[in-house]
């Protein structure tokens, strides 16, 4: 399942970046902040720009629906209200460590 129709694949990154946004009915302010990218970051991006790693994995959890917009926003207010990424205590499940 993802966010962007088979039927756009065919398009180069940016455009399909442009047509998420356009189709989610978001500003690119709007848009791009979920991914702690500013508005004029966003545009070049959206005019094929080179995106960092870090935000392109986002993207890509984003668009394929691994991520969502609450699980976004709880990891930025976890990492503002602390001043410093701080990962969740590990759960233990069997032998395993689950974050």
């Amino acid at each position: 399942m993802s966010r962007i129709p088979s039927s756009i694949t065919p398009l180069p990154p940016a455009e399909q970046l442009r047509w998420l946004r356009h189709h989610l009915g978001e500003n690119q302010t709007h848009f791009w902040s979920r991914f702690g990218v500013t508005q004029s970051q966003g545009s070049r991006y959206e005019q094929g720009g080179e995106i960092p790693a870090p935000v392109a994995i986002l993207l890509y959890l984003y668009v394929r629906m691994y991520v969502s917009d609450t699980h976004l926003r709880h990891a930025r207010f976890a990492i503002q209200s602390v001043g410093t990424c701080q990962l969740p205590a590990p759960l233990v499940v069997g032998d395993r460590i689950a974050l």
